[in-house]
């Protein structure tokens, strides 16, 4: 089709705006997650994109979750009848579990590293700070979710949080590293509890 040859014709404020891989990846995703297209079949289309642009398997995991979390963020307003701005935290808490739940697949085939780990996470703080800055107000949910669908492994939180501890004090890092304390201590808490259950194995 003839319709991935709109050149830098779009300033979207997505990640990098005006990046025509982001845009039309975007695009792509969001019609494809509205028709709850099979996993198999979003993949495909998305990587069509990543080899027509010469894009990094970091780039599609990085599209897919700002994909994702704009789906999410779609839903809870229409579920709150809101048609713009706020949505009540519960109907995005409601709508953040439902989405990742649905849509954890599409990110596990792109994140399978851990150094694709990282950079999902990194792409994450990018998304609080530029296209989607409401997610920095659900931060630990998202991680929590990420974490519940198997994207992310406990390491991967753990060295975040180990390296956004030496975040400079005030900085939007160090806020999420603190907004994030109560899930990590739950993680410890379960890996100390599961440390004991294999004891008794």
């Amino acid at each position: 089709g003839g319709d991935g040859d709109g050149d830098g014709d779009g300033g979207g404020g997505a990640l990098g705006g005006g990046d025509v891989f982001i845009e039309n990846a975007l695009d792509i995703l969001a019609g494809m997650l509205e028709d709850n297209n099979a996993v198999d079949n979003i993949v495909l289309e998305v990587n069509a994109l990543k080899f027509a642009y010469n894009r990094s398997v970091a780039d599609c995991a990085a599209v897919s979750l700002q994909s994702l979390l704009a789906r999410v963020q779609a839903l809870a307003l229409r579920a709150g009848g809101v048609e713009s701005g706020q949505c009540g935290r519960k109907a995005l808490l409601k709508s953040l579990k439902e989405g990742v739940h649905t849509w954890a697949a599409l990110l596990r085939r792109y994140v399978t590293t851990g150094a694709d780990q990282q950079k999902l996470i990194e792409a994450l703080e990018e998304l609080c700070e530029d296209a989607l800055p409401w997610v920095a107000d659900v931060f630990q949910f998202v991680m929590q979710a990420l974490y519940d669908h198997d994207v992310l492994p406990e390491q991967a939180i753990v060295r975040w949080a180990a390296a956004a501890d030496a975040a400079p004090a005030g900085s939007a890092r160090k806020a999420r590293r603190t907004q994030c304390a109560p899930f990590l201590t739950w993680l410890a808490e379960a890996e100390s509890d599961s440390g004991d259950e294999n004891e008794d194995d």
